[in-house]
């Protein structure tokens, strides 16, 4: 006996599966055809010297003292790009009390998909690079200054990890378990040497260059610093937690980790 029901059902599924394939075939062809046009207009940033932005750049930064970490901006001017395969980002931490300056640090940042990334961070007195290897959620960080080696930062949700070169623990900076929506912070406890010595704010946001404006106070700063001596060593591992929270900002802006 002719049951419609049991042609009806297999003809229903087998139109849901030709719709399904077709949505996927034609965002598949949107993100192709993505690719190749990102990669078109972003290939000038893919192929500047990271030498001659620095060479350009770090005279202009404002000079280096003591007060300078209070003063980071969260909001970073850069100029960035991404294509599925590679992420290129370069710019400047700017002053919170000096917005139209050039600003504290100059950074570039360029990654590759299963190749890891570099980071470079220079101030008018700092030389600190870090090269980044495992996944978005936890990472680690070789750290060196001045072309020389100083240790590793081992990275996870809310905590990062600071070892020494010889792999002994050092300090940590832990984030509270907080979301939150525009430009709030979100601040965590830094340890040093077994110190609370301030705060950091993990809510970084890039302003790539079309957007970028200078906004005046009350934005909150990247670190509450405690009124303690920073020795230069410390100064280094600082610059190398911000370096992590902007390859995180610069990766959540393209790519949506």
């Amino acid at each position: 006996m002719f049951d419609p029901f049991l042609v009806a059902v297999p003809c229903l599924f087998g139109i849901l599966f030709v719709v399904a394939a077709g949505f996927v075939l034609v965002i598949a062809a949107i993100m192709i055809g993505a690719t190749f046009w990102i990669d078109k207009k972003s290939r000038p940033i893919f192929e500047l010297n990271s030498e001659d932005f620095f060479a350009d750049a770090v005279p202009q930064l404002l000079m280096w003292n003591a007060n300078a970490f209070n003063d980071f901006s969260p909001l970073i001017d850069c100029k960035a790009a991404a294509t599925f395969k590679r992420t290129r980002a370069m710019g400047t931490v700017k002053s919170l009390r000096d917005p139209e300056a050039m600003g504290w640090m100059a950074f570039d940042v360029s990654a590759a998909l299963g190749k890891g990334a570099s980071l470079r961070l220079k101030t008018s007195e700092h030389d600190v690079e870090l090269a980044v290897g495992g996944g978005f959620l936890n990472f680690r960080a070789q750290v060196s200054a001045h072309q020389q080696p100083i240790g590793r930062l081992r990275a996870g949700i809310r905590r990062i990890t600071i070892l020494d070169r010889n792999g002994r623990e050092i300090g940590a900076c832990q984030f509270p378990r907080r979301v939150v929506i525009g430009w709030k912070p979100i601040y965590g406890d830094i340890y040093l040497h077994g110190q609370n010595i301030g705060r950091l704010n993990k809510n970084i946001w890039p302003l790539f260059a079309s957007r970028w404006r200078p906004r005046p106070s009350p934005l909150p700063p990247v670190f509450q610093l405690e009124r303690v001596a920073v020795s230069d060593d410390d100064q280094v591992w600082l610059l190398a937690l911000v370096g992590l929270l902007i390859y995180r900002s610069i990766l959540r802006a393209f790519h949506g980790r």
